[in-house]
């Protein structure tokens, strides 16, 4: 007899894709804040 294995939830998979948005945000604010500001042509 054949049954579906348990799968976990398809929700959990919201904690690393956060968790990764989170790391590649906070990377991305540091890196902007070590650079030398640039002024806009605007």
């Amino acid at each position: 007899v054949l049954r579906p294995a348990d799968a976990p939830s398809k929700y959990w998979m919201y904690i690393p894709a956060l968790a990764l948005l989170a790391l590649v945000v906070f990377a991305q604010r540091a890196r902007a804040a070590s650079a030398p500001q640039r002024r806009s042509a605007a």
